[in-house]
Parts: structure tokens; sequence; C-alpha cells
């Protein structure tokens, strides 16, 4: 899962445009993988 890689990032770089980076970069939905990020929001938080 290179998506969940991505989301390990500096905390210099805002979560949300973390998450932006990643749909971009995949090309996916949001709804489609709203509770992945929204678990390791909570998860990294």
């Amino acid at each position: 899962m290179s998506g969940l890689t991505a989301i390990t990032l500096p905390q210099s770089i805002p979560f949300p445009v973390t998450i932006i980076s990643i749909l971009c970069r995949t090309g996916e939905t949001i709804p489609k993988h709203k509770t992945l990020f929204k678990y390791n929001y909570w998860c990294y938080q």
C-alpha cells in the first residue's frame, strides 16, 4: 500500500494536504478512501 506510506510524512506538512496529494497521485475518489484516511488520521494523531 504505497498510499499508506505516503501518509507518513513530516508533521510540517498538514494532514489535509497529504490526503490531497495522495488522492491526486493515485487518482482515486475521496469517498472511496474516506474511511481509510479517517482511520489513519486518528491513528497518527
